[in-house]
C-alpha cells in the first residue's frame, strides 16, 4: 500500500513538473519519449528545469514511441504489415528448423530428414537469444550450420571487412555520410507539415529594434538573427563579403569510425552569391552554386575532381534554375533558398537554450542550441540533396557558437552537430565541427 501511494506521489510531482516544462519549452514530455526508469525519469524533469536544458540533452530518447509527438507521421502500416509476415515467415521456418533439431537430439539422428552435418554435435541444450526487434522477447533455438562452411582466411576478413566499409561507410558531405543510405526506423517527422514561415525571424524588425542596443542586452537568437540579416541581398546592408569554413566529420557504423574533411567558402557581393562545398575522404566530391541577382539565374556545378586546394569544375554547369518565378524547384531540390547562406532556421521559436554575450577577443560572443525538429526543418532537406540520404536523419544536438562585431556582424560561427542515420538497419552515430570566419568588403 505504501508503494502504491509512493507512486502516485511521484506521479504527480511528474505532472506537475511536465506542466512547467511545457510552459518553458512549448513541448510536454512523457516518460515513454525516453529510455530510462520514472525515478530517474523524475530526477532528470528537475534538472532540466533548474538547469535550462531540455531533456534530451540528459537521457536518450526513445526514438520507436510516437505517441505523445504530433509531428510524427503515423506508421506506414503497408511497410509494417509486410514486414510483420516476413518476420513470422521467417520465425516460423526458423522455429521449425529447431523443432526438428530438438527432436533429433532427444531421439536421434535419424529422427528427420536435417542432414547429420548441419547440427552442432557439443549442443544438448536450448539456448535463449533475445529478438532484434523487441528486446523484451525471446526464443529457444537450436544452433545450426551449413556443412559446407568453413572458417575465415585472414584475407577474407579483411576483404569482408573493407567491403563492408566500402557499403556502409561512404563520404560524407556537410555533416552527413554520402552514399544510399536510409533511416529504418519505422517512423520519421513529416518536415513537410511544418510552416517555415511559423519559425522565421522578422529580420528587418529585429535588426532595427536590437541594432542599437547593448549586446548583453540582446538575446543570442535575436543576435544571430541580426547578423544573417546583414549578409542578405535583401537587407542591402553589406556590399560584399566573404566566408571561410573548414571542418571534421566522423561517422561510427558498427565499430568503424570514418573521418572526413569538409570546406566550405561564400563570396557575396552586389552582383552575385556563391557558394562551394567540398568533401574529402573515402568519398571525394564537391557542388557549387552561382546566383546571379539581376538575372535570377542560378547555376550548379557538381565534381569529384577536388582537393584542400579547390575543385575542378567544367565550365558548363551541371544545372540550372531560372528564379524569375519563384524559388520552388530550387527549394525542393536544396530545402532551403537560394538567397540563403547557411540551413540553419534561427529565432526565438527554435532555439532550446542559449548563452548570453561575453566579451572575447574580436567582439562578443553567444551560443545557440536549436531544436532538433524546428531548427532543422529546412536542413534536413539540404543535408538529403548534398547526401543521398532517402530520409532524414534524426537529431540529437545542432549548437552554434558565434562572435559579432560592434555592428553585429558575424566575426566567427562554430557549427557543433550530433545525428544519427542508419544503413540497412545499422545505426551510423556521426558527429561534426566546423568552423567559419566572415571578412568584409570596402
Amino acid at each position: 500500500m505504501e508503494n502504491k501511494i509512493n507512486n502516485l506521489e511521484i506521479d504527480k510531482e511528474i505532472s506537475l513538473l511536465e506542466k512547467e516544462y511545457y510552459e518553458k519549452w512549448n513541448y510536454k514530455p512523457n516518460l515513454s519519449d525516453f529510455l530510462c526508469t520514472k525515478t530517474d525519469y523524475l530526477s532528470f524533469l528537475k534538472k532540466s528545469l533548474e538547469e535550462g536544458n531540455e531533456l534530451n540533452y540528459y537521457l536518450k530518447r526513445n526514438q520507436n514511441n510516437v505517441k505523445n509527438n504530433s509531428l510524427i507521421n503515423s506508421l506506414n502500416n503497408t511497410s509494417i504489415n509486410k514486414n510483420k509476415e516476413r518476420n513470422l515467415r521467417a520465425n516460423s521456418r526458423h522455429d521449425n528448423k529447431a523443432t526438428t533439431n530438438i527432436n533429433k537430439i532427444k531421439y536421434g539422428n535419424n529422427y528427420s530428414s536435417v542432414g547429420n552435418s548441419n547440427v552442432v554435435g557439443e549442443v544438448n541444450e536450448l539456448r535463449t537469444v533475445q529478438d532484434s526487434k523487441r528486446i523484451s522477447k525471446t526464443r529457444h533455438v537450436v544452433i545450426v550450420r551449413d556443412a559446407k562452411e568453413h572458417p575465415k582466411t585472414p584475407i577474407a576478413k579483411i576483404a569482408n571487412v573493407m567491403s563492408f566499409v566500402a557499403v556502409a561507410l561512404v563520404g560524407i558531405f556537410l555533416g552527413v555520410v554520402v552514399g544510399n543510405l536510409f533511416i529504418a526506423n519505422k517512423s520519421s517527422v513529416d518536415y513537410s507539415s511544418i510552416s517555415e514561415a511559423a519559425y522565421l525571424p522578422n529580420y528587418a524588425q529585429i535588426y532595427a529594434q536590437n541594432s542599437s542596443k547593448e549586446k548583453n542586452k540582446v538575446s543570442a537568437a535575436n543576435a544571430y538573427s541580426m547578423a544573417e540579416w546583414q549578409l542578405l541581398k535583401e537587407s542591402g546592408l553589406t556590399d560584399s563579403f566573404t566566408v571561410s569554413g573548414e571542418g571534421t566529420v566522423r561517422a561510427k557504423v558498427g565499430g568503424i569510425n570514418q573521418t572526413q574533411q569538409v570546406i566550405k567558402t561564400i563570396n557575396g557581393n552586389n552582383n552575385e552569391l556563391m557558394i562551394d562545398n567540398i568533401t574529402l575522404g573515402l568519398i571525394t566530391t564537391a557542388e557549387k552554386t552561382i546566383l546571379n541577382f539581376n538575372s535570377k539565374q542560378l547555376q550548379s556545378y557538381v565534381t569529384s575532381d577536388a582537393n584542400t586546394s579547390g575543385a575542378n569544375y567544367k565550365e558548363t554547369p551541371t544545372k540550372t534554375y531560372d528564379l524569375t518565378d519563384g524559388e520552388e524547384v530550387f527549394r525542393k531540390e536544396y530545402g532551403i533558398s537560394a538567397y540563403s547562406l547557411f540551413p540553419y532556421l534561427v529565432s526565438e521559436k527554435t532555439v532550446t537554450a542559449s548563452i548570453p554575450a561575453k566579451t572575447v577577443e574580436g567582439g562578443y560572443q553567444y551560443k545557440v542550441t536549436l531544436h532538433n525538429i524546428y531548427g532543422v526543418i529546412n536542413y534536413v532537406y539540404y543535408m538529403m540533396h548534398m547526401s543521398g540520404l532517402n530520409r532524414p536523419p534524426i537529431f540529437y544536438n545542432l549548437s552554434l557558437t558565434f562572435t559579432v562585431d560592434e555592428n553585429f556582424r558575424f566575426t566567427e560561427l562554430i557549427v557543433e552537430e550530433e545525428y544519427q542515420i542508419y544503413y540497412m538497419g545499422l545505426p551510423a552515430n556521426c558527429t561534426a565541427y566546423t568552423t567559419y570566419t566572415f571578412t568584409y568588403g570596402g
